[in-house]
């Protein structure tokens, strides 16, 4: 039984091999074990997510959900992510189970049956797909909160898409949100980074300034960043900001405000305007050792309060 454990656990072992001797394990009074040594390797080592998967099913028919749940806390194939969604869907989480099957639908649309699960907890919330939308440009959040018909239905407009980064998203759901939209024939998508969510607690986000190579390397579209959702605090927005066009950002979206602690919303992350102007020449600076330019149009016209307000 000793060697069918460390054979089991050993990263060496083909991977059908590893999952045969699992299903092995399974009919025999050495299951708990087996299901333990798994978990205990995944602390300190990288297990293979099919034998993670396959140890949190086997929790799932001891009764044990928690433990799946926490089994597949790292997990993200598509195979996982379902299985979780199902048991969050059980404890009455819809709307976190249907996140994960739009995270999986992104990754390949006909995944066995993420569309009718999809569908029906949709229905089950009561959520409606957003009508056609008709400002100039669309700026819509990514994967996994945008829905698939949505998509589509921004790919109609014919309009430049604004398509945000979801704070839960990979690479891989960005690019295939902006395919959803490029599938209707509109080529006119810009990405934006805004910030994952991590454990971190002196920003509101993690601003993953390191998407934005990697996004220039796998495709054409031009990416932005927005530091002042990324960071959500004034004093983080000018320094990440200058980072972003350092690592090669198409572009910022920043939120400015004259008076910020009377902001109806985002007052926290939104910088003075002469804060916004002097971040205008910082970045133009930075762009230019990097033979870029950012363009002159950029003006910043003085005025009081008052005035302001009174626009």
């Amino acid at each position: 039984m000793t060697s069918e454990f460390e054979r089991l656990l050993a990263p060496d072992t083909p991977l059908d091999e590893a999952l045969r001797l699992f299903a092995h394990l399974r009919t025999t009074p050495a299951e708990a074990r087996a299901i333990e040594a798994v978990l205990a390797r995944a602390v300190y080592a990288v297990v293979r997510e099919p034998l993670v998967v396959a140890v949190a099913s086997a929790l799932v028919d001891r009764g044990e959900p928690v433990a799946a749940m926490q089994a597949l806390t790292r997990a993200t194939s598509s195979e996982a992510l379902m299985l979780r969604a199902e048991l969050l869907a059980g404890g009455d989480e819809l709307a976190a189970a249907l996140a994960l099957v739009e995270r999986v639908l992104l990754r390949d649309f006909d995944w066995p049956g993420a569309r009718e699960r999809h569908a029906r907890w949709r229905e089950a919330l009561g959520v409606s797909v957003v009508p056609r939308a008709d400002p100039s440009t669309t700026m819509m959040t990514s994967a996994p909160e945008a829905p698939f018909r949505l998509l589509r239905e921004v790919g109609r407009t014919r309009k430049p898409v604004l398509l945000k980064r979801g704070m839960a998203a990979t690479l891989e759901e960005l690019l295939m949100a902006a395919e959803y939209v490029m599938s209707e024939g509109n080529y006119q998508v810009i990405l934006c980074e805004r910030g994952v969510r991590t454990f971190v607690d002196h920003t509101r986000n993690t601003l993953d300034l390191a998407i934005v190579p990697a996004v220039q390397r796998l495709s054409h579209l031009p990416i932005i960043v927005d530091p002042s959702h990324g960071t959500g605090k004034r004093n983080k927005v000018v320094p990440l900001a200058r980072a972003a066009i350092a690592v090669g950002a198409d572009g910022l979206i920043v939120e400015v405000h004259h008076q910020p602690d009377k902001a109806l919303s985002d007052g926290a992350q939104s910088i003075y305007p002469q804060q916004f102007a002097d971040m205008v020449g910082e970045v133009r600076q930075i762009a230019r050792i990097l033979h870029r330019d950012v363009p002159d149009g950029i003006h910043l016209e003085q005025e009081t309060p008052a005035a302001a307000l009174a626009k």
